[in-house]
């Protein structure tokens, strides 16, 4: 009899295997634990729980449950910390984060699921969600109805289909996604809404709010971690069947996911820059694989990759050619800054832009003034020996910026005071160069001292709410001029304003990346749409650069999006550069100079065996925190990047970046 009962107490016992998250020995372990009797009938994959691990009370997911017994000893789990399992395709995206980017179990765990919001008892100030008028659908024109109905038809039909929405600056896009989400909710299903920057995600709820009131939640970054837990569990529990947010908004842990919209699909913003370093792209075509989702990206210049797989049908190709308001696009100026200096004008603002500036201001319509650069100068140099003013723990120029009269590394954060003499040479002549967007301001205040001017870039908006305010102000017109970095290149549709100055269109150009034209391309397409869409206010852009015959300024001032998508992709075939490869690139860091290069080269001589290595070299920054960097790049085929994966990048030193968006970063 005894014997029968501990037979029976062995068939009874259950275990979980459980990704801990904290950091082991080698990061990718998945450790085993007792199930007690007490949570046998409730334990199910997918489950938070807490287990000790080295002595520390630490939460976990339970990856599996089996029988069978390990051959050692075991500790049980303490408690489930969430009831509602993770949807399971967010477990088989995890480990393709760990394969695929190159990342610890424990990193992947971390990116999908936000352990550290997690606490007992933990309670959000409940926050009441502004009241948005509803509005109804607008009428779309035919462009609009063809992408609707082509789109609805892979919804309604179960197609999974991945749509690439290439359509011009004002466009409707937006009311295109609308209707899609409209289709979707109505099969009991949910979506995902993503968009690049925080600062869109005020203006992008408003309008999704209004057309599915109380159906929105908000994910991104800036969220309190009590917010964090609340709006996850709204979500996690089907209170909130559509999600907007920024990147990591992919990984909402929704249940029965209908439809993923990428807005503005081409923005860097999409990769994640620390491990794992994934692209946004890749993971929602990843879920489309696991859930059969349709995908749709969307912007009026889309990534080259995008672009190329669209023309070869690998996505579907949908074009809106006309703006949904009947508006005309801007009439574009080229300014050649060259001429403008012959003339004697050492201004930031060429004769016709500030000519413009004050017709606009005279008619009570407002100005969007674009300069991808924050701070006020550049950098700072004695005029008698030429020394610059370096970062001491980086191989950059400080960045010189006005209202703390500091000077600033925007990659350590070093600070200094602005110098009086050379500490070189003992000379005074002390010069600021270089145009940043504080500057900008400045000289716009000295020219226009009554008009009401903001900023907005990294700096403005260190604040939670900035962004919104920021927007508030200028929709509602309490803000004549807007100035700003990329933050305001997109998504800001409003009708006032008619004039767009693009401040210097060569600050993105000229940087050694492949990517360089095509950024700057779509930097001015997307600025430049900002201006015109009112159907009574004829939109204007002036262009201000010293290469007014480079082609991706040419292009953009004349909106010719497919000739330069085009041409470019001859050149990238030609180069052999993505889409046509897919690019690996490995970094080395190390405070000793010789073992970062040392690490770098024996690392090459493991792979060139194998693949074309290029490296390995300096990146830009050579040095950035006082660690050097030396590169590795790969140009690989989709095999070799197979082999890659599976056999090879768990062997290097260096940290590993697939489809990098900076090369020599």
């Amino acid at each position: 009899m005894a014997f029968e009962l501990l037979s029976c107490y062995h068939v009874l016992m259950i275990y979980a295997q459980i990704a801990v998250f904290t950091y082991t020995k080698n990061n990718n372990d998945l450790f085993t634990y007792g199930v007690p009797p007490e949570l046998r009938s409730n334990i199910k994959v997918g489950q938070i729980v807490t287990v000790f691990f080295n002595k520390r009370k630490l939460k976990g997911l339970v990856i599996k449950i089996t029988n069978e017994k390990p051959a050692f000893s075991t500790k049980d789990i303490q408690t489930i910390v969430e009831e509602n399992p993770i949807p399971a395709h967010l477990i088989k995206i995890i480990f393709f984060l760990q394969t695929n980017c190159v990342s610890s179990l424990r990193q992947s765990l971390g990116t999908v699921i936000p352990f550290n919001s997690f606490s007992k008892n933990r309670q959000a100030k409940e926050t009441k969600e502004k009241e948005i008028k509803k509005t109804d659908f607008h009428k779309l024109n035919p462009e609009q109805q063809y992408a609707f109905n082509e789109i609805k038809k892979s919804i309604t039909e179960d197609l999974s289909k991945t749509f690439l929405l290439m359509g011009i600056t004002g466009s409707g896009k937006t009311e295109v996604y609308l209707r899609a989400i409209e289709e979707v909710l109505n099969r009991g299903k949910q979506v995902i809404v993503l968009v690049p920057e925080i600062s869109l995600t005020p203006q992008t709820y408003s309008v999704f709010e209004s057309r599915f009131p109380g159906k929105i939640a908000v994910w991104h970054s800036k969220l309190k971690e009590t917010e964090k837990f609340k709006t996850w569990q709204k979500i996690h529990n089907n209170e909130k069947p559509i999600v907007i947010g920024s990147r990591s908004a992919i990984f909402a842990p929704l249940k029965n996911l209908g439809l993923i919209v990428i807005d503005e699909e081409q923005e860097n913003s999409f990769k994640q820059d620390q491990t794992p370093r994934y692209q946004t792209r890749t993971i929602a075509l990843e879920i489309q694989k696991i859930l059969g989702s349709a995908v749709i990206l969307g912007s009026a210049t889309p990534s080259l990759e995008s672009y190329y797989y669209a023309k070869n049908d690998n996505f579907k190709m949908l074009n809106l050619t006309k703006r949904a308001t009947k508006s005309l696009l801007p009439q574009t100026t080229i300014v050649d800054l060259r001429d403008e200096f012959k003339k004697g004008n050492k201004s930031i603002f060429s004769e016709i832009l500030t000519r413009k500036i004050r017709e606009t201001l005279a008619k009570k319509e407002q100005i969007v003034l674009f300069l991808n650069r924050r701070g006020a100068s550049t950098f700072v140099l004695c005029r008698d020996c030429g020394f610059v003013f370096m970062c001491p723990n980086c191989d950059i120029p400080y960045i010189y910026h006005l209202l703390t009269n500091k000077l600033i590394c925007h990659h350590c954060s070093a600070e200094a005071n602005p110098p009086t003499t050379c500490p070189n040479c003992k000379g005074p002549y002390i010069k600021f160069f270089g145009t940043g967007t504080q500057k900008v301001e400045n000289e716009l205040n000295k020219l226009f001292p009554s008009a009401r001017i903001l900023r907005m870039d990294k700096d403005s908006t260190k604040k939670r709410d900035s962004h919104e305010k920021i927007y508030s102000s200028f929709k509602n017109h309490e803000t004549d001029i807007l100035i700003g970095t990329q933050m305001i290149a997109k998504g800001w549709d409003i009708e006032n304003v008619s004039l767009v100055g693009i401040i210097s269109a060569d600050s993105t150009l000229f940087v050694p990346d492949f990517r360089a034209e095509e950024r700057t391309f779509q930097l001015i397409t997307q600025v430049s749409g900002r201006a015109g869409r009112g159907i009574d206010k004829p939109g204007r852009v002036v262009i201000q650069t010293y290469n007014p015959d480079n082609k991706a300024i040419k292009y953009a001032a004349k909106n010719l999006t497919r000739d330069f998508y085009d041409e470019e992709l001859l050149i990238r075939k030609d180069h052999n550069y993505p889409p046509f490869v897919n690019l690996v690139k490995i970094l080395y860091n190390n405070i000793v100079q010789k073992d970062a290069l040392l690490a770098a080269t024996k690392d090459k001589r493991l792979l060139e065996t194998k693949f074309n290595v290029l490296g390995p070299i300096p990146s830009f920054i050579p040095k950035i925190n006082n660690s050097y960097r030396y590169l590795l790049v790969l140009k690989l085929k989709e095999s070799e990047l197979n082999d890659f994966l599976g056999d090879y990048s768990h062997r290097v030193e260096g940290s590993i970046d697939i489809d990098p968006q900076n090369i020599l970063l």
